[in-house]
This record gives C-alpha cells, sequence and structure tokens, in this order.
C-alpha cells in the first residue's frame, strides 16, 4: 500500500495546517444573516465582559411532556440563568440575573434583537426563535460592566 503526502498539493510556503484551516470555511460558511447577528450584538456592548457558558443541562419533562433546557452563563459577578423551553412559536426564555438587577435585556438573534424588561427580582422573560442567541444587558452603572453571553443555539 502506497502513503500520500498528507501535504501533497500544498505549496511548501503554506503553514502546516493550511489545508485543514481552510476546510471549514469552503465546505460550510457561516451564513451572512448569522454573521450579520454577531456584528450587531458586539455594536451595541463594545465594553461589554463576555458571560461566559459554564451550565448547559436538560432537565427532566414536565408535565406537557416538552424538555426544558438550563442554560448558565457567569461572569465575575453577574450570572445570567435561563431556562429554555419549547413554545408553539419557538422558544419561551425565562431568565435570571444574579445579583439581582431592574434592567433592560437584549436577547440577540440572527432575525433580529428583541427585548425584554427584568424586573426587581432579576427576573425576565421573552419569545425567541429557535436558533443562535446571545443574552446583553447594560446595568447603567460604573460598578457594573454591561454583559454579553456567548452565543448558544436554542
Amino acid at each position: 500500500m502506497v502513503e500520500r503526502d498528507p501535504r501533497e498539493g500544498v505549496p511548501p510556503s503554506a503553514p502546516a495546517d493550511a489545508d485543514r484551516t481552510s476546510a471549514p470555511a469552503e465546505s460550510d460558511p457561516v451564513p451572512p444573516a448569522v454573521v450579520a447577528a454577531a456584528h450587531r450584538s458586539a455594536s451595541h456592548f463594545t465594553d461589554a465582559e463576555l458571560a461566559r457558558l459554564i451550565r448547559d443541562r436538560t432537565l427532566p419533562r414536565g408535565e406537557a411532556g416538552a424538555a426544558a433546557r438550563l442554560l448558565a452563563f457567569e461572569t465575575a459577578d453577574v450570572t445570567v440563568v435561563l431556562e429554555v423551553l419549547p413554545a408553539a412559536a419557538g422558544r419561551r426564555v425565562l431568565g435570571r440575573l444574579l445579583p439581582t438587577a431592574a434592567v433592560s435585556v437584549e436577547l440577540c438573534q440572527v432575525p433580529g434583537t428583541s427585548r425584554a424588561l427584568a424586573d426587581e427580582a432579576g427576573c425576565f422573560t421573552a419569545e425567541v426563535a429557535p436558533g443562535p442567541l446571545s443574552v446583553a444587558c447594560d446595568f447603567g452603572s460604573i460598578e457594573r460592566r454591561p454583559l454579553v453571553t456567548s452565543w448558544v443555539s436554542v
């Protein structure tokens, strides 16, 4: 059996992984609407702290038979907890900010951005479409920087 050189056909000046790094972009490009949504999200909160996903768990099915998903994002001083439930028109998001804060919350998606108001307990609800989602909020104070969550598919 003759073994082929995996770099065969790659110019000598190309990096060792050049043939692998371009393959995903060519075979599965990011849709332009997703790129536009990411740019919109980033442009709103250029000084925002990234809240990283720390928990992604499927919850047991409830009485309606639909499974819910529990997501938690965290910065150094704020936690965003989302429960995502199936809904007739997409997904219903039940959210909570910890520590609590009554602020406007933006739910960024490919079709556009929607807003919800978190109450004094830090709770908010919203209806979203299935697909990529990022949550952003500005606390309007110098004690807390705005935050934006990493993107997740809901």
